[in-house]
């Protein structure tokens, strides 16, 4: 199963850990704000039809513990995501790609049952 709290997040990907509580837990990913449940992961990606970052705010309200963000949060974010109780995150080098590659490396170095 998939669980990492805010702090093992950081550790894992560089990230920076804008707002919230170092010791909350996180037990899913998505990258589809649509799929978001609660106490998951949101990871945004910029495209050229749809950028993730504007989907932050939605992904909050459907109960995303946390969101990774590649840009600047909006104050509207930062305010939803204070009143849930949720972290944001700023991708290093704004890349989520990376961001992905390094949470999975840590996910499988902790489950070497999944290599």
């Amino acid at each position: 199963m998939f669980s990492f709290t805010m702090k093992e997040i950081v550790d894992a990907s560089a990230a920076k850990l804008v707002l919230g509580d170092g010791a909350s837990v996180v037990t899913g990913i998505a990258i589809d704000s649509r799929e978001v449940k609660d106490r998951v992961l949101f990871v945004c990606f910029p495209g050229e039809r749809v950028n993730g970052n504007e989907f932050a705010e939605s992904a909050l309200e459907s109960g995303a513990a946390a969101v990774v963000m590649t840009e600047e949060p909006r104050p509207e974010v930062v305010e939803c995501a204070k009143a849930r109780g949720a972290a944001i995150f700023r991708a290093q080098d704004d890349d989520p790609v990376e961001f992905m590659l390094r949470l999975a490396a840590a996910w499988r170095s902790a489950n070497p049952q999944w290599k």
